[in-house]
């Protein structure tokens, strides 16, 4: 008898894919017409984005984001729901960093706006915000809080590029709690404090930022738009 597992060998299924090649797959399924197979290409999508965009391989990411991006008007409320917490969960220093070595990047979603970051937050957050599913605003909403520590905006960091920008905030995150001991705390803003209240709280400067303009975009399309589920959001 012929060993089991021979004939699998005949029938070529031990070829292993390339990574390229699991991508495009993934960018399929997004770009299915059913709104169930988009949710779980939009999942797909969630689980591996990040890495790759940390990796050598991160030239793959913008057909991926190129097919997602594309859902924003999609019809089901769950899939709007994920894109909404995929967005929410990406890097855009590394977004950032891939389009500067990248050159230019053409995107048929949102062509006129520069970047990535601008695109994600602006022309799909936003827009999303605006939505008639309490649903998917209330996943928007947590997705632009979890956001604000990822934006990357180069006015802020003059001199700094965005990879030095996420080396110190992976050292931060990694080593903060060293080094939190050896910085100096400074005086107490009140007289007579006590510990651990006498310490100065230390600030998260480039997240204050972000939040500020994050809040102005907030304000002027608050002052632009007429929907009505978007004025209910900021008349709460």
């Amino acid at each position: 008898m012929r060993p089991a597992g021979r004939g699998l060998l005949t029938l070529g299924l031990d070829y292993v894919p390339q990574l390229a090649d699991l991508v495009d797959k993934i960018s399929g399924v997004v770009r299915s017409p059913s709104s169930v197979s988009c949710r779980t290409g939009l999942q797909a999508t969630r689980l591996c984005v990040g890495s790759l965009l940390r990796s050598c391989h991160a030239h793959l990411v913008p057909a991926l984001l190129e097919a997602c991006m594309k859902l924003k008007d999609n019809t089901y409320w769950l899939v709007k729901v994920e894109l909404a917490e995929m967005i929410g969960e990406l890097s855009f220093r590394a977004l950032q960093h891939l389009e500067a070595v990248s050159g230019c990047v053409w995107r048929s979603v949102c062509p006129r706006m520069a970047t990535y970051q601008e695109v994600l937050v602006q022309g799909i957050l936003l827009d999303l915000l605006g939505d008639e599913d309490i649903r998917v605003r209330t996943a928007v909403t947590a997705s632009l809080s979890k956001c604000i520590p990822q934006l990357y905006y180069a006015e802020e960091q003059p001199g700094e590029s965005a990879v030095s920008a996420e080396a110190a905030a992976e050292s931060s995150l990694l080593l903060g709690w060293l080094l939190q001991d050896t910085w100096s705390s400074g005086p107490p803003r009140v007289h007579g404090l006590v510990a651990p209240f006498c310490c100065r709280a230390q600030g998260a400067a480039h997240a204050e930022a972000a939040l500020s303009r994050l809040l102005h975009l907030l304000r002027r399309r608050l002052l632009t738009s007429s929907n009505k589920h978007l004025l209910f959001i900021f008349f709460l």
